[in-house]
């Protein structure tokens, strides 16, 4: 009998050390890790949708999916799989305002799961361009100065916006001035482009024939110099990449140290580029193609709609694209350039807004603000007297 029991307990210890082994060598190596916070916009409006991305390298060359904590009680299903070290990115709608920490996690095929990431801080406003109606710029002949572009939102609450003497302002939250920086003493050229931040906290404005990139204390990181003058906004990809287009119809692409990575001749236009998840660049000019870039600066496709497009394109989340035009109205296309539909007006149109459900929001410089449904079908015109360029705010 007692040999009986030996004999059960030597086999339970070889079962323990199989055991043992299978949980040190049996699943593989290590967990994936995350490099960096998620990348995206310091701040955007309620019920838009924003892209967010992030990247982490697995140590044993597995793929890798990617989820994301939006900070408000929601967590992304996860990502297809992609290549160690390459750039994922995924889009939410946030439906409530304020402060959002946005995280990242990463999982590799043996499911394996990384830490999540430092928190990506994001504002959610209701309209940014509300913020200005309380910043005062004053010259020294005293005349007071306008604000035309959309400020940007650092991590920390600052604001960055251009005026119409051509100065560059950061404002602490409580609305008392942190810096100025003058672009050019002898002129006092309006600043048009609204800025942009980068994930490492770099602002990017355009000003004259110049693209600036500011340390947040509004010290010059660097500028790179156009063609033309910049009247568009900069737009960043997820690898830092600055796109803009300059008054002569060229799109450039310039890294976050300031060197051209490429250029791609258009006509002209004042559109400022999107970007789509993919990476994919799309923009408008003024012969009114709508032009889809991938990363490199080769051209996917082209739209002809006829009439100039100067405000931006909009992507929603299934990757269609809207943009309006001069005097044809809106349009809608998919992902290849194809024609989805379009809503006719007979006045210039602002840039295109979309709330949570999908429906198209955008007014005209006839005085009409106008909803139409993600199908393009008219829900309803709201009059009013004087035009309606700017882009407006939604809220469910």
């Amino acid at each position: 009998m007692l040999m009986k029991y030996l004999k059960k307990a030597e086999m339970n210890k070889s079962f323990g050390l199989v055991i043992f082994l299978f949980g040190l060598f049996g699943c593989g190596g290590k967990p994936p890790k995350m490099k960096g916070r998620p990348i995206g916009p310091a701040s955007g409006q309620i019920n838009t949708v924003q892209t967010f991305s992030a990247v982490a390298e697995d140590p044993d060359g597995q793929d890798v999916s990617y989820r994301f904590d939006w900070g408000d009680d929601i967590i992304s299903k996860w990502t297809e799989p992609k290549p160690s070290g390459t750039i994922a990115s995924d889009t939410h709608t946030f439906t409530t305002e304020g402060e959002k920490q946005i995280r990242a996690q990463a999982k590799d095929s043996d499911g394996k799961l990384s830490e999540w990431s430092e928190p990506k801080i994001f504002f959610v406003t209701t309209n940014e361009a509300s913020i200005c109606r309380r910043l005062v710029c004053v010259n020294s002949d005293g005349d007071t100065a306008g604000f035309v572009s959309t400020p940007a939102i650092g991590d920390d609450g600052t604001v960055y916006v251009g005026c119409s003497f051509g100065h560059f302002h950061a404002i602490d939250s409580t609305g008392m001035p942190k810096a100025k920086y003058v672009i050019d003493p002898d002129e006092e050229e309006p600043i048009i482009s609204s800025p942009a931040i980068g994930s490492d906290g770099s602002i990017y404005v355009g000003a004259l024939d110049k693209l600036y990139a500011f340390n947040p204390n509004l010290s010059v990181r660097w500028f790179f110099t156009t063609n033309g003058e910049i009247f568009s906004s900069p737009a960043i990809g997820a690898d830092g990449t600055v796109y803009i287009l300059s008054e002569d119809g060229v799109l450039y692409a310039v890294s976050n140290q300031g060197q051209e990575l490429w250029r791609a001749q258009l006509t002209g236009g004042y559109s400022s580029p999107a970007i789509g998840p993919d990476g994919s660049i799309y923009i408008g000019s003024d012969n009114g193609y709508l032009f889809c870039f991938n990363s490199n600066g080769n051209q996917k496709w082209s739209y002809y709609a006829g009439s100039a497009i100067n405000s931006s394109p909009t992507l929603d989340r299934e990757g269609k694209i809207y943009f309006g035009t001069e005097d044809r109205g809106v349009f809608c296309v998919d992902s290849t350039g194809n024609l989805l539909w379009r809503y006719p007006t007979s006045s210039p149109t602002s840039s295109i807004v979309l709330d949570y459900n999908g429906n198209v929001y955008f007014g005209t410089e006839s005085g009409e603000l106008i909803s139409l449904s993600s199908s393009g079908s008219e829900r309803w015109i709201f009059f009013e007297t004087g035009s309606s360029g700017s882009t407006p705010a939604v809220r469910n």
